[in-house]
């Protein structure tokens, strides 16, 4: 009950009606109806959230009549109409509503750890982070986050000895965002595998365009979450991580990484304490038959209180 109720974000009261095509376009989520889209293809583009949302309902007859709006992305706002997302800001999430989508992405990497990963004695004592160039930074135009990856690559490249960072994925947002300044080129190296990062004993993890897609296979793993301080949610509640328990924490600007290294070196018994704690926390994120019942009430309080008007008026 508590995850649901931080979910749904608070209570809403019945008949929330929205009229769709009041909504400005800029800020304008997608209307979904399970009726139109079942016997349809799925759009192009990011058609997971589409796939998810259609197996959710899918199971719930009573349901495949509504209209909800989701949004299939990502984004650092929230939406001030009930809106189910994938992500949301921690704090000022206004009416964002957390879903589980894009789960392929974001939970598959889970399932393969067991069979990736290595004791922690026996991983090599080094602190790695390999990612893309998303978030703020990188002449990327998204809101501003006091996280950059930017900031990251830029200070912590050239480190010679226990910190191994660098982008493995370079402009990906260059296309939406007509950024054709491909600079931090210089700060690429050779991408890592999930079986090759799990050698090591400390694992960065740092929010991109929204959550850090890594997190969740970091914490199910026997390596130790580092992390700044997290400004989103997703469907594993960042808010609720612990600093200390479930993960190292580090500064936003990433100026104690170094120290913090030092001390996870000195400190191998609570170490192997934080590895435990994340595997234990995503643990509930697995038992699919719970995952199922709280999606479904989260789609039935939907439907129940959200009434969507989408009759277009033409001029």
């Amino acid at each position: 009950m508590d995850r649901l109720q931080t979910y749904l974000g608070r209570e809403r009261p019945n008949n929330v009606v929205v009229d769709y095509y009041s909504i400005p376009v800029e800020n304008r989520p997608y209307l979904y109806c399970y009726d139109s889209m079942i016997n349809q293809q799925f759009p192009t583009g990011p058609t997971s959230y589409y796939q998810d949302i259609t197996r959710y309902i899918h199971y719930q007859p009573q349901l495949q009549s509504k209209k909800f709006l989701f949004y299939p992305s990502d984004r650092v706002e929230g939406f001030k109409i009930p809106t189910l997302v994938k992500s949301r800001p921690i704090y000022n999430y206004e009416e964002s509503i957390l879903l589980n989508m894009n789960y392929a992405r974001h939970f598959e990497d889970v399932y393969n750890v067991d069979a990736n990963d290595i004791d922690f004695k026996d991983k090599t004592p080094v602190l790695v982070w390999r990612g893309a160039d998303t978030g703020y930074g990188f002449g990327n135009n998204i809101p501003y986050r006091p996280v950059s990856r930017q900031k990251l690559v830029e200070d912590y490249f050239h480190h010679q000895g226990n910190i191994d960072v660098g982008l493995s994925i370079v402009d990906v947002n260059n296309k939406a965002n007509n950024n054709n300044n491909k600079w931090h080129g210089n700060y690429t190296k050779p991408n890592m595998n999930m079986k090759e990062l799990l050698q090591y004993k400390y694992l960065l993890s740092v929010e991109g365009n929204d959550v850090a897609t890594n997190l969740k296979w970091i914490l199910y793993s026997k390596s130790v979450p580092f992390c700044p301080p997290f400004t989103m949610n997703s469907w594993i509640l960042e808010e609720k991580l612990m600093p200390w328990r479930h993960y190292i924490p580090v500064n936003s600007d990433f100026s104690d990484l170094e120290e913090k290294v030092i001390w996870a070196d000195h400190h191998p018994e609570h170490c192997e304490y934080v590895a435990k704690e994340g595997r234990i926390y995503m643990e509930q994120f697995l038992d699919l038959k719970t995952e199922k019942e709280i999606i479904h009430k989260i789609l039935k309080e939907y439907a129940t209180k959200v009434k969507i008007s989408y009759i277009k008026i033409k001029n």
